[in-house]
């Protein structure tokens, strides 16, 4: 998907230029996409390295442009999922399955 796959990107407003990376980008970001097998879609988790998120990086952003409800973003350490990234959208799973 992240070559060439159907996903909607939302970029960085503050940034001047956004580039296509294909294949060779050494920047992490992880996403969970949670969905069912009736084909409903559930919220969406993005992963991305640091410690706080960028302003107007809000759930609402998310879910107004095309994010399921209970959509987040979570900053850690590495981009990758932690124990403690997991505790915190634990709610927000649980919110987005049920909705």
């Amino acid at each position: 998907m992240a070559c060439d796959g159907s996903t909607k990107v939302i970029a960085c407003a503050s940034k001047r230029k956004q580039e296509k990376e294909t294949d060779d980008s050494r920047v992490s970001i992880t996403s969970l996409r949670c969905g069912n097998a009736a084909g409903n879609q559930g919220p969406t988790f993005i992963l991305m390295k640091g410690k706080h998120k960028k302003f107007g990086f809000t759930d609402q952003f998310l879910e107004n442009n095309g994010a399921a409800p209970g959509s987040t973003i979570l900053m850690t350490p590495n981009a990758f999922m932690t124990d403690e990234a997991f505790d915190s959208m634990a709610h927000n799973l649980a919110t987005g399955t049920r909705a």
